[in-house]
């Protein structure tokens, strides 16, 4: 994850080795073939579910807010979902590739994208946010950065990335596609300029929408051909499901159910099972995230 000094435009056209965002992965020759095999993202999805007990994780939310009480900030689930995902792209880092090119890369950064929106009504404006985060970051980390982005955001009118596309919707239409076009010649050629890169939600490590806290179940969501993002995760809200126990009794169980759509290409099942495996385990058992 560490950043380097990237070659200027003319040797990144002509290496093909390095981007603003990334480097080139080390693949084994079947990897190298699934780009070509396979060519779009939206043809390469894997969906997955994952159901997390809640029941010790309610528990710790709420130790951690009575110990936090001078904060006007609280924990959530959802913050806890972005801190187990920064985690995943430390430990997991195959999770943070991407393709483009029909090249497979490792991601240099930890970016993931969310929707905050500026009133909960069908008239409030959505904010796409883009959060950087640092191999080091711990919960604490990811909570200050995630607050001090909502204060910022819902404060804030649209961004330049908005303004931009708001004028660009005013146009004919073979200006639009001819725009969208150039920059992905742009993007296939690793020149794309880094201030697109760094405003457009649809380059980043992963986006994470939060349906959950709109009282709604978590959907299945594809994933865009357009950027390099090859992990999509939706959250559903807390339920509560009934479980009988091995002594005939009934109990009820808070769960909470999430979905994950993943580029095909960029690892293997084996190494997707293990990611899920260590994203159920940090979420089940949120110390370990501190």
């Amino acid at each position: 994850m560490e950043k380097k000094n990237m070659p200027n435009a003319f040797v990144r056209f002509f290496s093909y080795k390095y981007r603003h965002d990334g480097v080139l992965a080390e693949t084994d020759y079947f990897q190298k073939f699934l780009p070509y095999l396979i060519r779009r993202r939206s043809e390469a999805m894997i969906l997955m579910d994952v159901e997390i007990d809640m029941t010790k994780t309610n528990e710790y939310i709420r130790e951690f807010n009575a110990r936090n009480t001078q904060s006007e900030h609280k924990l959530t689930p959802f913050v806890l979902v972005l801190a187990a995902c920064q985690r995943l792209g430390v430990e997991k880092p195959k999770m943070n590739r991407f393709i483009s090119g029909k090249r497979i890369y490792d991601r240099n950064a930890i970016e993931i994208c969310y929707v905050i929106k500026t009133r909960m009504e069908e008239k409030g404006q959505e904010v796409v946010v883009k959060e950087t985060f640092l191999p080091e970051d711990r919960l604490f980390d990811v909570l200050e950065k995630v607050n001090k982005t909502k204060t910022r955001s819902r404060g804030s009118d649209a961004g330049g990335i908005d303004k931009a596309m708001k004028t660009l919707s005013k146009m004919p239409r073979f200006v639009i596609s001819s725009t969208f076009a150039f920059l992905r010649v742009l993007n296939w050629f690793n020149i794309l300029p880094k201030s697109v890169m760094k405003n457009d939600a649809l380059y980043s490590s992963a986006f994470i929408t939060n349906v959950g806290s709109l009282g709604s179940m978590a959907p299945y969501h594809h994933l865009f051909d357009m950027g390099t993002t090859s992990v999509f995760i939706a959250m559903g809200m807390v339920r509560q499901i009934n479980v009988l126990e091995d002594d005939g009794a009934v109990r009820k169980k808070d769960v909470l159910d999430i979905r994950f759509t993943f580029d095909d290409r960029i690892a293997d099942g084996y190494y997707y099972v293990k990611a899920i495996e260590l994203f159920r385990k940090y979420l089940e058992n949120p110390e370990l995230l501190e």
